[in-house]
């Protein structure tokens, strides 16, 4: 992660080695080059290779429009190369991808509170802002509805750091002996 940072021009001086897992969030109205990486006489990395072996995060996803097809190789091949006229290079990108959308323009549709105002039709074409092949790479899915105020403000049960990092060790074990792993093959 630091020699990603290092060639982005993006390492801090005062830490000239990166210990923490990195998380990006782009806006939406980020370009295609600033997601893939790109440059003139220089390729430098973009934020799917500065998310290496941390998270990309994508708020508000069907906004970022065709730019999200550029995505597709990167999750299925863990790298992100870059041709260029003064050639090419090929940069890390094993990331997790973690994303999130309205269900439409307005984001009240199928809200049991407020009332949708988008048409049918619109809620379809924002719906399909995102490919099929694109949502096929991505393996959990969760609609969240909305919570009201007054029960995530209410008393809530304290877990002891014991507990929690008793749980986080479990996930962690599972995770490295490769039982919530599954990679996809390409053939």
């Amino acid at each position: 992660m630091t020699k990603i940072y290092s060639v982005a021009g993006q390492l801090p001086q005062e830490t000239p080695l990166i210990r923490r897992r990195p998380f990006c969030a782009p806006h939406h109205t980020t370009s295609q080059a600033g997601l893939t990486g790109g440059g003139g006489s220089r390729i430098r990395p973009g934020m799917i290779s500065l998310a290496h072996r941390g998270v990309l995060f994508l708020d508000e996803l069907p906004e970022f429009g065709q730019k999200l097809e550029i995505l597709r190789q990167p999750l299925e091949d863990r790298v992100v190369t870059l041709s260029r006229a003064v050639g090419s290079i090929t940069y890390p990108a094993s990331f997790m991808l973690i994303a999130a959308q309205n269900p439409c323009p307005c984001g009240w549709h199928g809200d049991a509170e407020r009332q949708c105002t988008c048409s049918p039709a619109l809620v379809t074409r924002y719906q399909k802002k995102v490919s099929g092949p694109l949502l096929d790479r991505i393996d959990i899915h969760v609609e969240v509805p909305r919570v009201q105020y007054e029960k995530l403000s209410g008393a809530r049960l304290v877990q002891t750091a014991s507990h929690v990092h008793a749980r986080s060790s479990t996930s962690y074990s599972a995770f490295r002996s490769g039982a919530c792993t599954r990679r996809r093959s390409t053939a």
